[in-house]
């Protein structure tokens, strides 16, 4: 793998856990958790 390839899937894994966290919190904050 190149370090281009490795440096974008390091960018895009981070946007994913970013967006599942946000996600978690508005599914607990709409369950009134």
């Amino acid at each position: 793998m190149s370090s281009k390839v490795l440096y974008l899937w390091s960018v895009v894994d981070r946007g994913f856990a970013d967006t599942y966290d946000e996600a978690q919190a508005i599914f607990m904050r709409l369950r009134g958790g």
